[in-house]
């Protein structure tokens, strides 16, 4: 999803879905509120060293290059931290209203992508102090992960594969990171593939056990790192095309 700076922060659909499975907690509503907020746009309080100018005409403030930017925290009553998240600028000084709040604008994407990656982040809590609705990173991976599902090519279908254009370092850091705690995972490969008409990025697992439950912890973690329009398929590496891939291109993880 694309982020225009000069529109302000608003997400009708979000706030209404929270407010639907909130006066109507059913699996309806817990479905219509997952799918708002795929596609919501968030105020992420934030800190900022060295501390920004003033802001010019447009209420725009331009960042030096050493700025160091550091992700603010809130707590439930476990001790648990939670990134506050909140769904327009009503919401933001519901929570505290502050003269010189420094925020960024993210997707969903952005901070469910923070939260995987940030240890110690329980989650995200939507809207703190007015419908604190909270997203663990529990329900962050299982929602990533269903995204996600093992690739099946049709007999007579033509499908290359090579190098992604721009390496994914991060994608394959965030998943050689969670790997190292699947012992039945011995390598994992990535690459682009054409099929067809698709594209996607195709990951490539030589492991033991269930294809499925494999598939999805890693899809977890690398999910979340995607970008926008980016489709992620896995094939085990027993299968034919996971047999061809092997032969020649060298795995990005090898435990």
């Amino acid at each position: 999803m694309a982020i225009d700076p000069n529109v302000p922060v608003s997400n009708p659909e979000l706030v209404a879905a929270i407010e639907a499975s909130l006066s109507q907690p059913n699996e309806q509503t817990r479905a219509g509120f997952y799918k708002a907020l795929q596609n919501a746009q968030f105020l992420l309080p934030v800190t900022m060293e060295p501390t920004p100018g003033s802001a010019d005409a447009d209420g725009k403030v331009t960042l030096e290059t050493d700025t160091q930017i550091g992700l603010i925290t809130i707590s439930d009553n476990q001790g648990n931290a939670y990134l506050p998240a909140f769904t327009d600028w009503q919401a933001l000084k519901a929570w505290r209203e502050k003269p010189d709040e420094r925020t960024l604008v993210v997707t969903y994407e952005d901070v469910a992508g923070m939260v995987v990656q940030t240890e110690g982040i329980a989650g995200i809590c939507i809207n703190a102090y007015t419908h604190s609705i909270p997203v663990s990173r529990e329900q962050i991976m299982r929602t990533a992960a269903a995204q996600a599902a093992p690739v099946t090519v049709a007999a007579g279908t033509s499908v290359l594969t090579g190098t992604p254009a721009e390496d994914p370092i991060e994608l394959k850091a965030a998943v050689s990171q969670y790997l190292l705690t699947q012992p039945h995972v011995r390598r994992a490969w990535l690459v682009l593939m054409s099929s067809g008409n698709d594209l996607s990025l195709l990951i490539v697992v030589d492991h033991s056990g269930d294809n499925r439950q494999t598939f999805n912890g890693i899809a977890s973690v690398a999910v979340p790192m995607l970008q926008k329009g980016q489709v992620l398929d896995f094939t085990p590496a027993d299968s034919e095309l996971g047999k061809q891939i092997a032969n020649e291109q060298p795995p990005f993880y090898e435990r």
